[in-house]
């Protein structure tokens, strides 16, 4: 009898843990809230930065604990940043943790990577006792929201939960915002093609309104695409017309093979360019374009290693780049008339840096194509008629973060969940 009392009184604090329409952590406004922020390196570091910057005058009545990767200096490094630009003197409270669960991994190992964070998490969320955590998909996250429930369960505290899927989550959930999507009060998207799976969500992507999102939500159509302006033209003061081809750190010879050839030179000479860049990375040294990029006029550099800035992106006549989501991103910030180049051969439509660039392509951000067809695509495209990518974050973020903390406002997309 003891055990059935006990098993019922756990299975209706289980059920009180979970998700409910309206929850808030019920605060004045003149309140201060402690916000944990989980910071996931590279991408999703970036994603989780720009949307803390978008938070505005909020940003005076939070204070925010960090909690990232043991080895992650380029997350910390951003933190720092943003906590000097927020007149902060004082260094980001930081918390280092193991990685998590990683894409890709199995079942099992999945659990043991996440059991292995599981209690430095429930350590952490226990001293802090934060008042809202805010996530967005890496596999850590899965046992801070796991250490949440803990204390939502144990009655300690109603800690809330607001995750946001990263831009390159197109038509499915990432294998950590599937894992957790029940789990959390907001759960934000960037992709109208997510909202018909996941009709819960909220809309926080730049490219639509939440208006023209909503009929996707009763199972109408997808909207057409989105009403961008086109790129502007490099200013008259960029200097001479520039192509930048960009591999970033990793190997990508079918690449360098695509340019590594007179072909190519060619092309850009008709384009008028006058100088090529090429970032290599790993990949093999394209040894024809250092020889004959004098016969073409175009004068030709290699290195192996080197960061692009945001001017510099901006400012190029066109930068060609491996596909991956982070290289991708980074060129639609800067405003820059990129080419996503693939790798040959069958392609996992399911990959996200696969699903990411084609999603570009058909609303007309960027230029996509496999390596072996660049030619042919510099020959045929439109550069001219590449759209910006909009600058301005959307406010669903803000506006979670504020009923969550505050209340107000109708509850986001979620309150029909429960």
């Amino acid at each position: 009898v003891l055990f059935l009392i006990l098993a019922a009184l756990f299975a209706w604090r289980l059920w009180v843990a979970f998700p409910r329409p309206g929850a808030t952590a019920a605060r004045k406004r003149s309140d201060r809230a402690l916000v944990l922020v989980v910071l996931g390196g590279g991408v999703n570091t970036a994603e989780m930065m720009a949307d803390l910057r978008s938070l505005g005058s909020h940003l005076d009545d939070l204070d925010f604990v960090y909690l990232l990767g043991e080895n992650d200096r380029g997350s910390l490094a951003q933190a720092e940043d943003f906590e000097w630009g927020r007149r902060n003197p004082s260094p980001p409270l930081a918390i280092k943790a193991p990685p998590g669960r990683t894409p890709g991994q199995g079942l099992m190992g999945g659990i043991l990577s996440t059991l292995s964070g599981a209690w430095l998490c429930l350590r952490v969320i226990l001293a802090l006792r934060p008042d809202l955590v805010l996530c967005n998909g890496p596999g850590i996250c899965e046992p801070v929201v796991f250490a949440t429930y803990v204390l939502r369960v144990l009655g300690v505290k109603r800690v809330l939960i607001q995750y946001s899927e990263c831009l390159s989550s197109v038509e499915n959930l990432t294998d950590t915002g599937a894992a957790l999507y029940d789990f959390v009060d907001r759960f934000i998207v960037q992709w109208p093609e997510v909202i018909r799976l996941y009709r819960e969500a909220d809309y926080g992507g730049r490219l639509y309104t939440e208006k023209e999102v909503a009929p996707v939500r009763v199972g109408e159509p997808l909207p057409e695409p989105a009403d961008l302006p086109c790129l502007p033209l490099p200013p008259p003061g960029a200097g001479p017309p520039t192509v930048l081809v960009n591999v970033g750190t990793a190997q990508f010879d079918e690449l360098m093979l695509a340019i590594d050839r007179a072909e190519f030179l060619e092309v850009l000479h008709d384009m008028g360019v006058k100088r090529l860049r090429v970032q290599r990375g790993r990949s093999f040294r394209p040894l024809m374009l250092e020889r004959h990029g004098e016969f073409e006029q175009v004068d030709v550099e290699v290195v192996d290693f080197a960061k692009c800035t945001a001017a510099e992106l901006s400012q190029a006549a066109i930068v060609i780049t491996h596909a991956g989501v982070g290289a991708v991103a980074e060129c639609l910030q800067a405003g820059a008339r990129t080419v996503a180049v693939l790798p040959n051969g069958q392609l996992d439509r399911q990959r996200p840096d696969v699903e990411l660039a084609c999603a570009l392509h058909r609303q007309g951000l960027v230029v996509c194509c496999q390596a072996s067809k660049l030619v042919s695509v510099l020959r045929e495209e439109d550069f001219v008629s590449l759209r910006r990518y909009p600058t301005r974050p959307s406010t669903t973020f803000t506006r979670c973060v504020s009923e969550l903390l505050y209340g107000g406002g109708g509850g986001g997309a979620r309150v029909t969940r429960r």
